[in-house]
């Protein structure tokens, strides 16, 4: 049936034909006020009394070999609008409708393409405008208008086509289907957050696991997942797949990452989803096994030593080292940070322990601490000096034996000497103090003493003095010498010295030697004569004799001398002559005696005559 627009709204415009299905208005369509129809004026729309060409896809009026329509454009309310040409006949313009893109997914946004095949004709002032419906499944979508469709109405499996309603203002002249597209599979979403953990991974740790988000499937699908593993930049092929690592031991300094793919019930898979790259570090060494301290009986003068042993370290080529430190009485002992604990930082008494962690020189482990060792006693140094004396020994005297030198490193302790005395290489009995009396050797013997420094707990090893072989004794002094003769002078023929004999402590057989003085020089000199024989001494002479004895080994004893005798006067000797000078005395005479002839023994005397008479 052909309506022209002047049926709609009289007498202002004359218009071409259009072919109606149904009768349309102007506010049913949606679209824009129908040209022609005054503002307030009320049109009646066509009647229906022929069919319209709208199922064959062919707008009615369409001839191939008309020029081409000017380009439709989108309307306000999502049509699409074609102007005819000036005085052309009113028939629709031709369309050919698709969907893009032609395999959507669910989350596909739909876009109905329109392509003009063929412009309208007819009247020039008709107006055409297109209509875009979408169908799901063979049904409407409800206000779904618009050129593009969201997939928000849309499911896999989903058959979906657009249609283009080509409307003169009042009614549709014409509709264009597009080929319907199936709604495909979407692949699932990206994985969320992979992570290598444990988040501290070193050599060892076990599992390794690669552990993340929900992928999200907007067909609603159940999703699996498909792991990667990436070491040190490649992707390893010898791990064997899964969320946990399977592949080679890993070593320090190893950098790997996991990666992940969700995968939905088509065997589709998104993308691949990697995890930041985590360093393997390195594995601490263990904690030593045991620790011990060496020599366990210590004293204040022995090197403690820790030995750490048992310590083990996963990482290979690492070579394990131990740091060590010390308590004393359960207090660090400064400074003390090495293998050995030197004397002098510890006395007797003392509970030393040591505490030692292993090292790979890149981390340490947890220090492990050694039982305690009590510091003992520490015997005395043995004597630096032991010294006998007199030197060299004999039977005049005791011998004396000192020691001296010790040293005691425990400083608290007090340093005695114990001593004994060994004759000829024997060890002489009862002999145990510091000297010897002359009853326990004799001359000839060989005399050593030895002494031991000793603590009150413990001695020390025993030094011993140069061996000394016993002198012999000089003989002991003669007594009360004296000179015989109790009256000397010049004439006396001899003197003889008298003294009592002296003693010999070695039991030798004595000698005596005897030796004159006068005047305080020696006169005559030491000889086994005990007389002096024509002394020839001065009145006024003083004589003394000595004596010694001598032993066997010529030993002399100590010189006794004699007190001092005076030599006395010697008288002279008579006159040879005494003369009574006168030949014939008288009465009256005067007699004179003369004498000559006297001598006197001391040559150096002057002699006078003492005269007496007797008469008759």
């Amino acid at each position: 049936m052909v309506l022209s627009w002047s049926q709609l709204c009289r007498g202002h415009y004359s218009l071409g034909k259009v072919t109606s299905r149904a009768a349309l208005s102007c506010l049913s369509l949606g679209m824009m006020t129908a040209p022609g129809c005054v503002e307030g004026e009320k049109k009646a729309p066509p009647t229906a009394s022929s069919e319209s060409q709208l199922d064959s896809g062919e707008p009615s009026g369409a001839s191939p070999g008309e020029p081409a329509p000017t380009a439709p454009t989108e309307t306000s309310g999502g049509g699409i609008r074609a102007e005819a040409e000036e005085g052309s006949v009113s028939s629709p313009p031709v369309y050919q409708v698709s969907v893009s893109p032609s395999e959507p997914t669910a989350e596909s946004t739909l876009q109905c393409n329109s392509t003009l095949i063929a412009n309208s004709s007819g009247t020039p002032d008709v107006t055409f405008s297109m209509a875009i419906s979408w169908l799901k499944n063979g049904e409407k979508i409800s206000d779904s208008t618009g050129t593009t469709l969201s997939s928000r109405n849309l499911a896999k499996g989903d058959w979906v086509r657009c249609e283009a309603i080509v409307t003169n203002g009042f009614e549709a002249v014409a509709s264009y289907a597009s080929p319907p597209v199936q709604i495909r599979n979407s692949p699932p979403g990206t994985v969320p957050h992979p992570i290598v953990s444990p988040e501290t991974l070193r050599r060892g740790s076990a599992p390794v696991i690669c552990s993340h988000g929900n992928a999200v499937d907007i067909d609603a699908d159940e999703l699996s997942y498909a792991y990667f593993w990436r070491r040190n930049g490649q992707q390893s092929s010898a791990v064997v797949p899964g969320s946990q690592w399977r592949g080679p031991a890993l070593m320090a300094g190893d950098v790997i990452a996991c990666g992940v793919s969700a995968v939905d019930a088509s065997g589709d898979k998104g993308p691949v989803a990697w995890s930041l790259d985590k360093t393997v570090l390195n594995t601490p060494p263990s904690q030593p096994m045991a620790v011990s301290v060496t020599p366990g009986t210590p004293s204040a003068v022995s090197a403690l030593t820790c030995n750490a042993t048992g310590a083990s370290d996963p990482d290979p080529g690492d070579t394990i080292s131990h740091f060590y430190s010390w308590t004393r009485n359960g207090s660090p002992i400064a400074g003390a940070l090495a293998k050995t604990l030197m004397p002098g930082s510890f006395v007797k008494g003392d509970v030393v322990r040591c505490r030692a962690s292993s090292t790979d020189g890149k981390e340490t482990s947890a220090a492990l601490l050694s039982p305690g060792v009590s510091i003992g006693n520490t015997p005395p140094s043995s004597p630096a000096s032991v010294a006998l004396s007199p030197l060299p020994p004999s039977k005049v005297s005791p011998l004396s034996c000192s020691a001296t030198g010790s040293v005691d490193a425990d400083s608290v302790d007090v340093i005695a000497y114990d001593y004994s005395w060994i004759r000829n290489g024997i060890k002489i009995n009862g002999a145990t103090g510091s000297s010897l009396g002359s009853a326990f050797f004799a001359k000839g013997d060989s005399i050593q003493c030895t002494a031991v420094a000793g603590d009150g707990s413990s001695g020390s090893p025993p030094s011993a003095s140069t061996q000394a072989i016993v002198a012999n004794s000089a003989p002991s002094a003669v007594a009360n010498v004296s000179i015989t003769e109790e009256i000397i002078s010049r004439v006396t023929p001899s003197l003889e010295c008298a003294f009592e004999s002296g003693s010999d402590l070695d039991g030798d057989a004595l000698t005596y030697e005897v030796a004159w003085q006068r005047n305080g020089q020696l006169a005559v000199n030491f000889s086994t004569d005990h007389r002096w024989f024509a002394p020839a001494l001065a009145a006024g002479d003083i004589v003394a004799c000595g004596a010694f004895a001598r032993d066997t080994d010529a030993a002399a004893g100590p010189t006794l001398w004699s007190l001092p005798v005076t030599v006395s006067n010697a008288p002279p000797g008579a006159p040879t002559s005494v003369v009574v000078q006168t030949v014939a005395p008288t009465v009256a005479s005067t007699l004179s005696c003369v004498a000559a002839g006297a001598a006197d023994p001391d040559v150096h005397d002057t002699l006078s005559y003492l005269f007496s008479w007797s008469i008759n």
